[in-house]
């Protein structure tokens, strides 16, 4: 496959979130530099890093001026990653934005592989790809027996799609990422203010509304999971449920207030929340955690009144299908509220078997 087009030589706004990865950032920008995809543009933005990072991304700005730009919050401040992505998105100069965390790696070939795919399907408005996975610390716990990560093949209805997008039964390293720059823009980029950082998935449901999602099915990206690696901790704190279930209510409410695919916004309140709620509530003992999912739950009342019903009929058809003492039973021990009441967690039926 050739790079040798107008839309697969475009130029590609690369945009690095950059806070406190002193030990990764050197290696993730030299990964950037070595691509054999000659239409890029580096923007670091840095959000508030107190650990000599950002000297090591302005070393390499002045370096290479005409490739990268550093850039900084008003006062160095810290404003999390959603807002310190949008800065970078106001500044992008491509027609496509690329995402890459400042620990993770991209191969030789990525842009110019995923461009050339890009240019092969026209209707992509997001487009990811395969990725391995480097583990160290705590991140050696971090889905043990997956070597490759991505989803791949993905459903053909558009509708189908979402709703696993959703669902995380669709799944992505976000430094695989490439969206086209003018839509999320549209969209109004990443949200932030989250009380949980789903930003990505809230941002790539959403653009999934406007056009097609695709996945070029090879490794060009590694991704390291480690001590301080936000995912890593997540799943390790099984807090995974509440956070999915903030992002699949602030979808639901974007699209029943834009009215943009309306009928997509009904299926997550009939299909998704009387579900994801109950397995959010049971995620965690916080209060914090339990408060939100509690505000999430009332604000989903205000624009989809209907959820409890649709609750109702989801426990009813458990417990006339027996699966309320079976699979609700086997669901409930491996909560952490299951843990805090009784000091332990049962082993599942695949961890007795080995």
């Amino acid at each position: 496959m050739t790079a040798n087009t107008a839309e697969s030589t475009a130029l590609v706004s690369v945009i690095i979130p950059l806070y406190n990865q002193k030990r990764f950032i050197a290696a993730t920008l030299d990964s950037v530099l070595a691509q054999d995809y000659a239409a890029f543009e580096v923007l670091v933005a840095d959000d508030g890093s107190t650990d000599g990072s950002l000297a090591i991304a302005e070393d390499y700005a002045d370096r290479h001026p005409d490739r990268i730009r550093v850039l900084r919050h008003e006062g160095g401040i810290n404003r999390g990653v959603s807002a310190t992505r949008n800065l970078a998105l106001r500044e992008a100069r491509g027609a496509w934005s690329a995402f890459l965390d400042s620990d993770d790696l991209w191969h030789p070939q990525k842009l110019s592989q995923q461009m050339a795919f890009i240019q092969d399907h026209p209707e992509t408005m997001v487009c990811y790809t395969l990725s391995d996975v480097i583990r160290e610390g705590r991140g050696e716990e971090f889905i043990p027996d997956e070597d490759i990560l991505g989803s791949h093949p993905l459903p053909p209805r558009p509708r189908d799609l979402f709703l696993q997008i959703l669902l995380v039964q669709v799944n992505y390293i976000f430094s695989t990422v490439v969206v086209r720059t003018g839509q999320l823009r549209e969209i109004g980029g990443f949200e932030e203010n989250l009380p949980f950082q789903c930003e990505d998935r809230i941002m790539v449901a959403r653009m999934a509304t406007y056009g097609s999602v695709t996945c070029l099915p090879e490794v060009l990206c590694s991704y390291r999971a480690h001590d301080t690696s936000y995912t890593s901790g997540v799943l390790a704190s099984r807090t995974w449920p509440a956070i999915f279930y903030d992002g699949q209510v602030r979808l639901m409410v974007a699209l029943f207030r834009t009215r943009h695919r309306k009928e997509w916004a009904h299926d997550i309140a009939r299909y998704i929340l009387p579900v994801s709620v109950i397995r959010a509530a049971a995620c965690s003992v916080q209060p914090r955690i339990l408060g939100r999912v509690f505000l999430d739950f009332l604000w989903s009342l205000r624009y989809a009144p209907w959820i409890p019903v649709f609750m109702g009929m989801k426990l009813a058809s458990f417990v006339l299908k027996g699966h309320i003492f079976t699979r609700g039973g086997d669901y409930m021990k491996r909560t952490a509220l299951w843990k805090a009441l009784f000091g332990h967690r049962p082993k599942s039926k695949e961890e007795k078997d080995k």
